[in-house]
């Protein structure tokens, strides 16, 4: 109890000049410090100790650490199994591999349509540009519209969102929800992505674009063009349209 005391008087006298980017619904104080374990974090005897340099982990790694003292529907716990991450930051981390956003959800229990609407996440548009769209919840409409018409799919493999197969045709999609972005700027993010993961895994796939609302005729027009599939979802059918080139 005397370090635990001695660690906090250190905190509350130092934490001002750290610049937080955890959104304040998202944090959680607990009432004891929880200890980690080197090992099962590096692989080592010890964390990182030289003054300016972070540790990764993966999402999983800090889901066990917390699991027992976080509830499954506080907003972080939530933000760890639906949230996207980048993957070139915790790929070589010596922690356990990481898993798919779909293997955590079935192994604690958590259906993607209850993340938190204010997951991150980030658009390439003028700089970058973080907005709050409801980028894991759409991909779960997406999945069950999928499920409905009987079409087995896999999710975030490979970097990408969703990938099926229809009629012998193998699937590229890419989901861009359009709360807070227009979707002439979730559109254009989509098709570098689409023609990158189509060039890069050598297959030929069809290309998709699912995007949260419907697009204008101009978009739709132009995303034909270029032979990529357009989807967009209708909140009063609570189904999805598609439109093919």
């Amino acid at each position: 109890m005397q370090a635990y005391r001695k660690d906090t008087k250190h905190w509350r006298k130092n934490y001002k000049w750290i610049l937080w980017r955890c959104p304040s619904d998202h944090y959680s104080w607990f009432k004891y410090p929880i200890p980690l374990t080197p090992e099962n974090i590096t692989g080592k005897s010890k964390l990182t100790t030289m003054h300016g340099r972070f540790q990764g982990i993966t999402p999983q790694v800090a889901i066990e650490i917390i699991k027992n003292n976080l509830s499954p529907e506080h907003k972080s716990f939530l933000w760890l199994t639906n949230g996207e991450f980048d993957e070139e930051i915790f790929s070589n981390l010596p922690s356990t591999k990481k898993s798919s956003g779909q293997k955590l959800r079935k192994k604690y229990n958590i259906k993607s349509g209850n993340a938190p609407t204010n997951d991150s996440f980030e658009y390439w548009v003028t700089g970058k540009r973080t907005v709050n769209p409801h980028h894991a919840i759409l991909q779960a409409k997406f999945i069950q519209y999928l499920d409905k018409k009987k079409i087995m799919a896999v999710e975030n493999q490979d970097y990408i969102d969703v990938q099926y197969t229809v009629d012998g045709n193998l699937h590229f999609t890419e989901i861009k929800p359009t709360e807070t972005v227009e979707s002439k700027y979730a559109i254009r993010a989509a098709i570098g992505q689409l023609m990158e993961y189509r060039y890069t895994s050598g297959q030929e796939a069809l290309l998709e674009i699912v995007i949260g609302s419907k697009p204008k005729k101009q978009e739709v027009d132009f995303v034909k063009s270029i032979g990529i599939i357009i989807t967009f979802y209708v909140k009063k059918t609570r189904s999805f349209v598609t439109i093919a080139p």
